[in-house]
């Protein structure tokens, strides 16, 4: 109880909920009234407003929706607005394409996209060259011109920061004029359109660089639907309409984004209207909300991510016996009835059902609580070894509570486990801003995670494949030529049976290793006052808001 109430304390505290919601969710948790209002004095602005009483917490309460503004609640906030950097985080990506164009966007299907920034691309007989011709007469929001030098340098600038979505699928760009640009790829490359279309390939104006150097990450300068506002870390991100956008106008004025970090906390604000739209709805409450709450309704959409563990193969402990021995003991079944109430569907493979070449892993991992027992032999794990799962709270959904029931699943054959809970912005660093030799990273045994990209081959060699950390993202400490091998022969064909039957391989190689522990498929699941409308999330978590409108 006393981290909810520091979290709820903090989210009163930055504005993110009201003194109202707060002392009803506080007394809901068990706190006492003389706590909870003593708090409430403590996070009062100067010149109090009255105070609020117990009757008064109780009544309903709905902010109006204010017409042409959308406010936004999500489980953590922002943390750069330089895609090309490569430092940008997932958040990022999910709110950057509101500021930013690419080339081209993905449609959500595999393998399908539109043009955007690009009208027209095609790959040449070689099949490592990309030509894209550029829309003509694009401004950024600072006034300069979109052109191909523009592309160049952005996608040169990617490549000196070695930005994990570019470095392996370009080794060059060339200016062939001013609206044409060449893309040349190291070889053959499957994944060449999937990883271009992201948001780390979007484009930053080249004034805006010499303006503000790296300083470029506060203050974004982009083509997009939305213009930057302001931003206050840890409170809100306020984007406005580009009136100047090259396709249809975003249908609301202004969009707040903030970040709320307790499950608890947003639904509440959707409550009491101090918020439009919430992502990651608790599971606790979706049902309540779709029954007995009026004015809301709840939308849920795939997701190319799935949830699990990554281990920290540098510890001794973790041979591949003992990893399968782990998987087998996953009830997958009971965490996604029982625990995320139907919302997400077990999964024992390390990419989506959504991605293109998906297919069933050998070995596919039951619940099978014996045969773990037999591997922990095997693999001679020690009795009272304690493995330590480093987790968030409210990043990944539904991230706590499955941690609990893992760590209850485990105890059940012998294995005991430490829950090490961090916050998102610590949890980042230690997962991929530091390498194996951190103390922090020898801390942990695994870490609870949700990961995907329309490009699985890309999602493998992202995290178990490439570059450790702080260099890649490989956390989870991996040397195995075998792996790269497949992943280098995925992505060096066109031909999509081939490219299928390699990606089979890495699926089975994966399982086989126990480089994952497999927990379940993600949804995205939304909550939003029921006059929002045209709001779609992407399978690869974006979540484009121009199309949001008011009724």
């Amino acid at each position: 109880m006393k981290k909810f109430i520091k979290n709820l304390s903090e989210d009163l505290r930055k504005g993110h909920i009201s003194r109202r919601d707060f002392l009803k969710s506080a007394l809901a948790s068990g706190a006492g009234l003389p706590l909870a209002t003593s708090i409430l004095a403590a996070c009062a602005p100067q010149e109090a407003a009255p105070a609020t009483t117990l009757a008064e917490a109780v009544l309903p309460t709905k902010a109006p929706a204010v017409p042409g503004k959308l406010i936004f609640g999500a489980g953590s906030d922002v943390s750069s607005f330089d895609p090309n950097s490569g430092e940008i985080t997932g958040i990022d990506e999910a709110m950057l394409r509101n500021l930013y164009d690419g080339l081209i966007d993905w449609t959500g299907k595999p393998g399908e996209y539109v043009p955007a920034l690009a009208t027209e691309w095609s790959v040449g007989p070689d099949e490592v060259t990309w030509t894209f011709k550029l829309r003509p007469d694009i401004k950024f929001s600072d006034g300069s011109t979109f052109d191909a030098d523009v592309v160049k340098y952005n996608i040169d600038r990617a490549l000196e920061f070695a930005n994990f979505r570019v470095g392996p699928h370009v080794k060059e760009v060339k200016v062939v004029d001013k609206g044409t640009v060449q893309f040349i790829s190291p070889k053959p490359d499957a994944g060449f359109l999937d990883n271009i279309s992201w948001a780390a390939s979007a484009f930053v104006s080249i004034e805006a660089y010499k303006k503000y150097g790296e300083e470029v990450k506060l203050n974004p300068v982009g083509t997009g639907p939305f213009l930057f506002e302001e931003w206050r870390p840890g409170e809100q991100l306020a984007l406005k309409k580009n009136p100047n956008y090259w396709r249809e106008h975003a249908k609301v004025d202004q969009v707040v984004y903030r970040p709320i970090a307790e499950y608890g906390s947003r639904v509440l604000a959707l409550e009491s209207g101090d918020v439009d739209l919430i992502s990651n709805v608790a599971v606790a409450d979706v049902n309540r909300l779709k029954a007995a709450v009026q004015g809301v309704k709840v939308e849920t959409s795939p997701s190319v991510r799935c949830m699990n563990l990554i281990p920290n193969l540098t510890k001794p402990a973790l041979n591949k016996e003992v990893l399968q021995a782990l998987n087998y003991a996953i009830d997958r079944e009971a965490i996604c009835k029982n625990i995320m109430a139907g919302l997400t569907r077990p999964s024992t493979n390390y990419i989506s059902t959504t991605n293109f070449g998906y297919r069933d892993p050998v070995p596919t991992y039951s619940f099978n609580p014996e045969k773990a027992k037999e591997l922990l032999a095997q693999g001679g794990y020690a009795p009272g070894t304690v493995l330590t799962i480093m987790h968030t709270e409210g990043r990944y959904y539904g991230d706590r509570a499955v941690a609990e029931a893992v760590q209850a699943m485990w105890k059940a054959i012998g294995v005991d486990t430490e829950l090490w809970l961090v916050e998102w912005p610590t949890y980042a660093k230690w997962m991929w801003s530091v390498g194996p030799e951190d103390p922090n990273v020898q801390k942990r045994d695994f870490a609870l995670t949700d990961w995907g990209a329309q490009d699985p081959v890309f999602a493998i060699w992202a995290e178990v494949t490439g570059d450790w950390p702080p260099k890649g993202g490989n956390a989870t400490f991996t040397d195995d030529p075998e792996m790269v091998a497949l992943v280098n022969k995925a992505w060096a064909t066109l031909d999509p049976e081939q490219y299928k039957n390699v990606l089979g391989d890495l699926q089975d190689l994966i399982a086989d290793k126990g480089y994952r522990v497999f927990i379940m498929e993600q949804s995205q699941v939304f909550a939003m006052k029921k006059g929002v409308n045209g709001f779609v999330a992407t399978p690869n978590n974006h979540w484009p808001l121009r199309s949001v409108y008011w009724t």
